[in-house]
């Protein structure tokens, strides 16, 4: 009949829009809190590049400087003398390691 052909997403999924009965977005803190894995993530790899002599940082911190704000803000607050190039490095150092927790 005129039902659509599915429309073709990756190799293992595909959608037929005319069955789609609503979209979901998980912004941060409504179905999960990742803040606690960010956290740990900035705080370890934050020590290891001894950010504040090696002290790690706190919630508190945590909470003022990096949360709800994005990667490239957070790594050019942290280390300003830093270049564009060694931000990056930073931030995506910290995704890998969020994304393994």
């Amino acid at each position: 009949g005129n039902t659509p052909a599915p429309v073709a997403v990756s190799n293992a999924c595909a959608i037929q829009y005319s069955k789609l009965k609503g979209v979901l977005f998980d912004i941060d803190g409504t179905l999960t809190n990742s803040d606690p894995l960010h956290f740990k993530a900035f705080q370890d790899i934050l020590v290891e590049l001894r950010y504040n002599n090696g002290v790690p940082i706190d919630e508190e911190f945590f909470r003022k400087h990096i949360s709800g704000r994005h990667n490239p803000d957070i790594a050019a607050d942290l280390f300003p003398t830093w270049s564009a190039e060694q931000h990056v490095e930073f931030y995506e150092s910290k995704e890998a390691r969020y994304r393994s927790m």
